[in-house]
């Protein structure tokens, strides 16, 4: 079970205080983070520090997070996804997912975003 990742789009529903100790009793020590639609999202806000505690507790790691999507305003959209490859890199997660509304918006945010993921040695 090493290599399985437990994913909340799996239970969306579940808050992350629910989520975490389902899939660690379960025997999952990994997670995917999302940042959004699913109850059990993680707020950058919060700050790593605050989630990496609650994996802790639950004897979780964090290895993949789903960045904001990028949309139309794509200056406030890909400055919320600069700051969550940061975040993503604080929680110890080491693949960052990049989602945009369209091909067009997914072709200019790329060079940034994936240009900081690199710097922070994130996939």
């Amino acid at each position: 079970m090493e290599q399985l990742v437990a994913s909340p789009c799996c239970h969306p529903q579940m808050t992350l205080h629910e989520v975490l100790p389902a899939y660690a009793s379960l025997g999952l020590g990994k997670f995917e983070v999302f940042t959004s639609w699913v109850k059990s999202a993680f707020g950058v806000k919060e700050g790593a520090a605050f989630y990496r505690e609650m994996g802790r507790m639950h004897g979780v790691r964090f290895t993949s997070l789903h960045l904001p999507r990028i949309d139309d305003n794509i200056d406030m959209t890909l400055g919320q996804a600069i700051e969550t490859v940061r975040f993503a890199s604080h929680l110890g997660a080491s693949i960052v997912i990049f989602k945009a509304a369209s091909r067009e918006l997914y072709k200019q945010a790329a060079p940034a975003l994936l240009d900081e993921a690199e710097a922070l040695g994130l996939t």
